[in-house]
């Protein structure tokens, strides 16, 4: 049985490049899938994100031939506009707007390790942008690097110490190490403070599905 990711949403709509939507990592799933994203069918760029796009050369080009962009298919087009983006933000190194949009692209195109500089930019002069720290996850997640995924819940939780999605997270994370009584408590936890929550509902689910 599998649970999916659902959309961190204190975030604001970004510009007109892209819109990537930012996830907490609710997947309950076996420890060798890595689950589906909710309405996004594990494409960064899929097709509701792009409904967001304007339809003009450009944006029609930017996930290349194959549809999601990956290290081997990006578009020329693509690669130029995020060069552009590079240049922009170098020109205006205070705009957290333009660096925003830039590592969220960059996540898109798989980029990672630049994508984590440029959202570290921004959580130096807002530490407290939880929103960041859970795109850093995703990252990290869609890459099975969940010692990662762990590191940026709790500093998650460092900020917000009733952050549901976080300790939905850790859960999972302790599930997937085989930890099933870790996982049990972190989700029992939210049930308690949340009961009623949407989360709960699924925390109650997950606990099910330990009994089995």
């Amino acid at each position: 049985m599998k649970y999916k990711f659902t959309p961190k949403r204190d975030y604001p709509i970004l510009g007109f490049l892209l819109v990537l939507i930012l996830f907490a990592l609710v997947l309950f799933s076996n420890k060798q899938d890595t689950g589906e994203l909710s309405g996004t069918k594990n494409a960064l760029l899929s097709d509701e994100v792009h409904k967001n796009l304007p339809q003009d050369e450009i944006h029609r080009g930017v996930a290349g031939a194959e549809g999601t962009p990956s290290s081997a298919n990006v578009s020329p087009r693509f690669i130029q506009m995020l060069d552009s983006m590079r240049k922009d933000v170098a020109d205006h190194p205070a705009d957290t707007l333009k660096i925003h949009q830039l590592a969220d692209i960059l996540g898109q195109a798989h980029q990672n390790d630049e994508a984590t500089v440029y959202y570290e930019k921004i959580l130096r002069k807002y530490p407290k942008r939880t929103d960041l720290i859970f795109s850093m996850a995703y990252l990290n997640f869609v890459n099975q690097k969940f010692d990662k995924v762990n590191e940026y819940m709790h500093r998650v939780l460092k900020i917000q110490p009733d952050n549901s999605d976080a300790k939905f997270n850790l859960g999972t994370i302790a599930f997937r190490e085989g930890k099933n009584d870790e996982a049990r408590e972190w989700w029992q936890e939210i049930i308690r403070k949340n009961p009623g929550s949407e989360i709960a509902s699924r925390a109650r689910a997950s606990i099910a599905q330990l009994k089995k």
